[in-house]
């Protein structure tokens, strides 16, 4: 049965927006047993035994779980948790066995959305979290594109336009930023890292993320050790695009010593800039997005030669 998001209730704002929770007056509570509960599949919202943990614990202990969580069946008698992670885990502390939660029937996008914007108004949330809800989001609505807007508050209705820039309106945010923090859920795990930890910037971040995984491990321990400005995340990016090699004296250089690297052999001689190449494409697509856009043209060219 299709789900019914016309009866929804306000559960406050984040960035001046609303968000809301899919429960209506007559949806009942359940004590759901905790080891029924699954965890939502690639929920990207760490949980975290902190001082926050402890309080919510104590308030668990003395008033009980004043919001229930909201899950869906999953078959065999198990249950998939949508919203209230933080609070299941509060309930395992408080030494309770179950946990109050409405149960609703939801389709996958239904679940995703109301997973990602009941956890994105936390008001801790790390860069990667956010990254990788975002991404979640935006396959969801990529996937809704085309389908008609309805009078029901429905969180997979979309209005045409640009996704990224659909989940920037939505988030107080610009398509822009948005698409910067979808970016980072293509860095491997120890940069992504440096990232939470305020150790390197999101536009610096975001030129790392267009190197391979092996290679952005070469430069985790170089990273470590020197300061990454976004201008030398955008030396290192050009330097691996263009086959640069990544033996540790070559890479030390690229850290330590730009003349070095200047008179290096070991870059391509004719290697194209981005400058050379900027007035040929649209004003629309990003840097970042320049290279893609020249390999789609190439392939455009080459498959239909002579005709293009």
């Amino acid at each position: 049965m299709a789900f019914d998001f016309s009866n929804i209730k306000a559960k406050g704002k984040l960035n001046g927006l609303s968000f809301y929770s899919p429960v209506s007056d007559n949806d009942s509570v359940h004590e759901i047993p905790l080891d029924l509960i699954d965890s939502f599949e690639g929920h990207p919202f760490s949980v975290v035994d902190n001082d926050d943990m402890v309080q919510l614990t104590e308030s668990v202990k003395h008033n009980g779980i004043m919001n229930p969580a909201i899950v869906r069946e999953k078959g065999s008698g198990r249950y998939e948790l949508i919203s209230g992670h933080r609070r299941k885990r509060a309930c395992e502390l408080a030494g309770l066995k179950t946990l109050k939660a409405y149960v609703k029937q939801l389709t996958d996008e239904e679940a995703t959305i109301i997973m990602v914007d009941s956890n994105l108004q936390r008001e801790k949330i790390l860069p990667s979290e956010r990254a990788f809800a975002y991404k979640m989001k935006y396959e969801v609505l990529k996937k809704s594109v085309g389908r008609p807007a309805t009078d029901k508050l429905s969180p997979v209705a979309t209005k045409s336009g640009r996704t990224d820039e659909q989940i920037g309106d939505m988030f107080g945010e610009s398509k822009d930023t948005v698409r910067r923090y979808i970016r980072l859920t293509y860095l491997i795990k120890e940069i992504r890292d440096m990232v939470d930890d305020d150790k390197l910037s999101i536009r610096a971040a975001v030129e790392i993320s267009y190197i391979e995984p092996a290679k952005q491990a070469i430069l985790v321990p170089f990273m470590q050790k020197y300061d990454v400005t976004i201008n030398k995340a955008a030396e290192l990016r050009e330097w691996f695009d263009n086959g640069g090699l990544t033996d540790n004296e070559t890479v030390t250089s690229l850290f330590t010593d730009k003349s070095a690297k200047k008179e290096s052999s070991h870059k391509p001689p004719n290697a194209i800039k981005y400058k050379q190449i900027k007035s040929y494409i649209p004003d629309s697509v990003l840097k970042e997005d320049y290279q893609s856009y020249v390999i789609k043209a190439l392939l455009f060219y080459r498959d239909n030669g002579e005709d293009v």
